[in-house]
């Protein structure tokens, strides 16, 4: 489920869109994967709180993905190089 949040967050970052329309697709793409409203909330939050990162996140995982890495292992891999960040941002 990481890795097609991220590779979402990605495909849905162009400027065609308004933030609103991205946070709507976010939603729909998280309930369908059976997380809770709260849990959601909390995830566009914290995104919200560094986009940049996070673009920069979903991208790293997009090239590991593309190079033949399955999703789960190149979300995990990316995520553990950014754990610092991560680990920076208060939720």
């Amino acid at each position: 489920m990481r890795g097609r949040f991220f590779c979402l967050l990605g495909s849905v970052n162009s400027a065609k869109l308004t933030p609103m329309i991205k946070e709507f697709l976010m939603k729909q793409m998280l309930k369908r994967q059976g997380v809770s409203d709260e849990q959601i909330n909390q995830l566009i939050n914290i995104v919200e709180q560094n986009p940049a990162l996070f673009k920069k996140i979903a991208e790293e995982i997009k090239v590991k993905v593309a190079s033949g890495q399955d999703e789960q292992s190149a979300a995990i891999a990316v995520m553990q190089a950014h754990q610092e960040e991560l680990k920076n941002i208060k939720v």
